[in-house]
């Protein structure tokens, strides 16, 4: 019976432990039409990381946006790097973007929405497909009375550049299409 106990512990830490420690694999675009979008969001000042974004196109009254999911992936320097890999031509707008809470005890969600208007605040079109970066923002959080609901503000910043950005993304990328493209795209960037 113990034997069995500590084979089932054997057989889950390894699982964890293997699923913690794999990269993961960028296919190529199912379409031709695609295009791998990045963004980067610093949430040094919040209560919980940005693991996600979404994101979606901007169209004429009357017809339904399409919208985009954005995974990530950690870089050790920089934290989470947002992107998705399948985003077709159009207009973009960033929509919201959030995480798990940062602290020991604390098993909070969070949810953050981009200004609607105004700044062209995550705002982005993609004519042809190859790489884009909609940009590196920066939560800063805004005072508030103690009763108050929390209150934030986010703002476009010059660092990291988007050859930081893409530099440590292609760590994570294995070969193919991607890393050729991203390749290319940091050698053009200064």
């Amino acid at each position: 019976m113990i034997r069995n106990l500590l084979f089932g512990a054997f057989i889950t830490t390894t699982l964890f432990l293997t699923g913690c420690s794999s990269s993961p694999v960028f296919k190529d675009p199912h379409k031709k039409n695609q295009s791998l979008v990045l963004a980067y969001i610093n949430m040094s000042d919040a209560d919980s990381e940005a693991t996600w974004l979404r994101a979606k196109t901007i169209v004429k009254r009357g017809k339904k946006p399409e919208w985009y999911s954005f995974g990530f992936v950690r870089d050790e320097k920089l934290g989470p790097i947002l992107h998705n890999q399948y985003v077709e031509p159009g207009k973009l707008k960033l929509d919201a973007f959030g995480g798990n809470a940062t602290g020991w005890f604390d098993n909070a969600y969070y949810q953050y929405n981009f200004p609607a208007q105004g700044k062209g605040m995550g705002a982005l079109e993609i004519n042809k497909p190859g790489i884009y970066y909609a940009g590196s923002f920066k939560y800063i959080p805004v005072e508030t009375g103690f009763f108050e609901q929390g209150k934030f503000d986010i703002e476009r910043v010059k660092s990291p550049t988007e050859k930081e950005v893409l530099t440590a993304f292609l760590k994570h990328v294995e070969d193919g299409k991607w890393k050729k493209m991203i390749q290319a795209r940091i050698k053009k960037l200064k």
